[in-house]
């Protein structure tokens, strides 16, 4: 399980039990779905 700073679940996944942490990480990442921007123009913070 992947959660954010306020412990709110990002992503869920479960393996075996004789797989690597570091081979689950990966697919555990793209699991989280992405942010969506706010409509229109980027602003600069320049």
């Amino acid at each position: 399980m992947l959660s954010d700073a306020q412990g709110i679940p990002l992503a869920v996944a479960v393996s075996g039990a004789n797989m690597y942490d570091s081979l689950a990480l990966k697919p555990l990442i793209r699991g989280i779905p992405a942010v969506r921007s706010r409509r229109g123009p980027r602003r600069d913070s320049g």
